[in-house]
C-alpha cells in the first residue's frame, strides 16, 4: 500500500553529511565507509558529525581498496585509538595520500554498533 508513501525524502543535514571531494586520490573506499558510519550514527540518534577519512586511510592499510567489512573491523579492534571511535574530520583532516598513522587525542565519535 503506497497510499501514504512520500514522493521524496531529503536526508541532507539529518542523516548524511555534505558531499566531499576525494580529489585525484584512489580513496573512494574510505568515503563509502565513512559516509556509512556517519549515517548509521545519525540513524541511531547521535549527532551528525563528519568523521575522518584520513584516519582510516593512514591507520588501516589492509582496508585500502577493500570492502567495508575490513574497515568496520578496523573500527571495532581499535589498535591505535579508543575502540569503536573515529577522529572527527576537524581533528584529523583529509590529505588524500596515505601517511603515517598518528595518535589523535582530539574529539572522536562513536561508530555505530549495529
Amino acid at each position: 500500500d503506497g497510499a501514504n508513501a512520500r514522493d521524496a525524502i531529503d536526508y541532507r543535514g539529518t542523516q548524511v553529511t555534505p558531499v566531499k571531494d576525494q580529489g585525484p586520490y584512489g580513496t573512494c573506499w574510505s568515503f563509502g565507509f565513512v559516509e556509512t558510519v556517519e549515517g548509521l550514527g545519525a540513524r541511531q540518534g547521535r549527532a551528525l558529525t563528519n568523521v575522518s577519512n584520513q584516519e582510516v586511510i593512514d591507520c588501516c592499510p589492509t582496508c585500502r581498496g577493500s570492502a567495508q567489512d575490513a574497515s568496520f573491523g578496523f573500527v571495532v579492534v581499535g589498535d591505535e585509538r579508543p575502540r569503536g571511535r573515529l577522529a572527527t574530520e576537524a581533528s584529523y583532516p583529509y590529505r588524500g595520500d596515505p601517511g603515517r598513522c598518528r595518535r589523535v587525542t582530539a574529539p572522536r565519535r562513536l561508530a555505530p554498533a549495529r
